[in-house]
């Protein structure tokens, strides 16, 4: 059976004797490969509650491969890779990915459009990811994709990418209000921090120095933050921190000694920020989490979150 391909054409003043910078290379093919994947993991939770079952089916289904590159205004082709086996829960997931990305950039493109129903907010903002390009001498990229006999083209420009910034904004709203979380985990050179909320919410959280030994205080602790927190979509995703509250319940329920571990990351400070955080004992911490939630499903639903981030 033959492939579904991508064709992608690069334009601009930037792309001459058939070269391209190895760096706007990257930004292109990655962020597209990050949208399909997005798209399809849209795709299969709509079908499917259990995403352990079909993580790795996305992986190896929707993975892009370089097959060939064109010369003039520079084109390569990526192709699906082929599978040895085919797949059992969602055999044409890439495949789908992919018109699902082709038709959402042309909705995009057509000039009454004012909604966009095939990219969900994660795969736009990977989408916007690419149109960091157009700052270094790139104005258009030109999408050409047949997905099995069905051919589809499409375009991104800078007005396709103002489109996404303002329907980005338009979901957007700052208020000034509190937010109660478990602080888990805090990176020293941004001065940013984890906050995630008994409903699964994770937000960022912006504190500047003067907050750092509260910080350190608070790590894997519940507490109340005040400041500027940024909606998007009715979600909390970003506050900046004006002050914290250490909440402590008393007569709560006890049970034996739990330690969490974060894990570390090159891109941190080697001091690790919680050397001196306490052990939880207390899973009062965690009160206010819907009933059919345990506290391993908790922390799998932390990690699960971080996990996305990387992808």
């Amino acid at each position: 059976m033959e492939i579904s391909r991508l064709k992608i054409l690069v334009k601009g003043k930037a792309i001459q004797g058939h070269r391209i910078a190895l760096r706007d290379f990257i930004t292109i093919t990655e962020n597209v490969q990050k949208s399909l994947n997005n798209i399809a993991q849209k795709i299969a939770q709509d079908q499917s509650k259990e995403d352990h079952q079909i993580k790795q089916e996305i992986h190896e289904n929707c993975q892009l491969e370089l097959i060939n590159i064109f010369k003039g205004s520079l084109g390569i082709e990526l192709g699906l890779k082929q599978q040895e086996v085919q797949p059992t829960i969602f055999p044409d997931i890439g495949e789908q990915a992919l018109q699902w990305f082709l038709e959402g950039l042309i909705d995009l493109n057509r000039e009454e459009s004012n909604k966009i129903n095939k990219l969900d907010e994660k795969t736009l903002k990977n989408v916007l990811e690419i149109g960091k390009v157009f700052k270094k001498g790139i104005n258009e990229i030109e999408f050409n994709g047949q997905i099995r006999n069905e051919r589809k083209s499409t375009k991104f420009t800078l007005e396709t990418k103002q489109k996404i910034e303002a329907f980005l904004k338009k979901n957007e709203t700052v208020a000034e209000q509190e937010i109660v979380g478990i602080l888990w985990e805090a990176d020293w050179k941004d001065h940013t921090a984890e906050l995630y909320t008994s409903l699964g919410q994770k937000v960022l959280v912006k504190f500047d120095e003067s907050f750092d030994s509260k910080i350190k205080e608070a790590a894997r602790t519940r507490v109340k933050l005040k400041g500027e927190i940024k909606f998007e979509h009715e979600q909390p995703k970003v506050i900046k921190l004006k002050a914290i509250d250490f909440l402590e319940e008393k007569g709560a329920f006890k049970t034996s000694t739990i330690t969490y571990v974060s894990e570390p990351s090159v891109q941190k400070s080697t001091q690790n920020p919680f050397d001196n955080a306490k052990q939880l004992n207390d899973l009062s911490v965690f009160e206010g989490l819907p009933d059919d939630w345990d506290v391993d499903e908790f922390i799998q639903t932390v990690y699960r979150m971080r996990e996305e981030d990387r992808d």
